[in-house]
């Protein structure tokens, strides 16, 4: 359950003109498919894993177009709910020549999860699930999925963007599978009274695992993502989660094409390893490879987020 984009895609030739007060020409690409859970759910569904999506979306255009993408890529939507004042998110892309983008927009309508913790699924899709991926759209919601998944004991994996909500700090808490960017991790800490750099994964690594530690929250692995420099994780030895393991896990290729759902990627893939029985460490491992394919794509690419071996499509 959570963020599901409209995509229109533009390309820029010239890099600086990705600012204010130009004008300059530019090439539409078409539309596609965007949004961090739908990116995480069409990779993980491309590498083979029965998927789905049982978010909100609307009866418009855009719910439509949102809809069809997810079945054509793999995503069961049959669990979906309706709501006819929904739509997905709406984003204007604008991609450079060295991969440099920007990304306008637009959440108005998009409800994610929905504003109730009673979220509901049929007892069948309760019996099917083995991984639930949260993020922070529609916090209330995703706090009842989150906390429904592990008290049937489905692993929570999470991909935050936004502690603006009142209640994120409620959220925050829920996942075992905790993976932040490099930046967000800091922007956690900070809002957390706590000294942060975001130069130092290793140092937010032990800072986020303070504060778990400090609210007694215990998970089976934290990470921190810091683009081609790869991902630092901790894992707990087995003294009660006192002891931190750090481990550092570089990609395998690194590419200077356009790196969008790279992290999105990153999370589905360690997602589909979980649900193939490996331990956290070589489920990262697996997730950082997979991912790392996806910023090998050239610049100005309109291609949505799957593995190498799935279908593309752009309108």
């Amino acid at each position: 359950m959570g963020a599901v984009a409209v995509d229109e895609v533009w390309w820029v030739e010239k890099e600086e003109a990705l600012g204010w007060e130009i004008k300059t020409s530019a090439r539409w690409l078409g539309r596609r498919l965007g949004g961090q859970t739908a990116n995480a759910l069409t990779f993980a569904a491309s590498l083979g894993e029965r998927v789905g999506f049982a978010g909100i979306l609307g009866d418009d255009c855009d719910s439509q177009f949102a809809r069809q993408r997810l079945n054509a890529l793999g995503v069961a939507t049959s669990w979906l709910r309706l709501d006819p004042q929904a739509r997905p998110i709406r984003s204007l892309v604008l991609i450079g020549p060295n991969g440099v983008r920007t990304v306008l927009y637009d959440l108005q309508g998009a409800k994610g999860a929905g504003d109730s913790e009673d979220v509901t699924l049929p007892e069948e899709g309760w019996a099917a699930l083995g991984v639930a991926l949260v993020d922070s759209l529609g916090v209330e919601g995703q706090i009842g999925f989150a906390r429904q998944a592990r008290r049937r004991g489905v692993a929570v994996v999470c991909d935050f963007e936004s502690s603006a909500h009142p209640r994120f700090s409620t959220l925050y808490d829920l996942p075992d599978h905790l993976i932040l960017s490099r930046d967000f991790a800091a922007k956690v800490l900070t809002e957390s009274g706590m000294v942060a750099s975001s130069d130092d994964p290793v140092g937010l690594l032990y800072g986020l695992h303070r504060r778990d530690q400090s609210r007694g929250v215990r998970r089976r692995l934290i990470a921190v993502t810091n683009g081609p420099q790869g991902v630092w994780s901790g894992r707990f030895d087995r003294d009660l989660h006192e002891t931190l393991v750090v481990e550092h896990h570089r990609p395998p290729r690194i590419g200077m094409g356009d790196s969008t759902g790279c992290g999105d990627a990153l999370r589905g893939a360690y997602a589909v390893a979980l649900l193939r029985g490996n331990c956290p460490v070589e489920a990262l491992n697996f997730a950082v490879a997979q991912a790392s394919q996806i910023a090998l794509r050239p610049p100005g690419h309109h291609r949505e987020v799957v593995a190498d071996t799935a279908s593309t499509y752009l309108e």
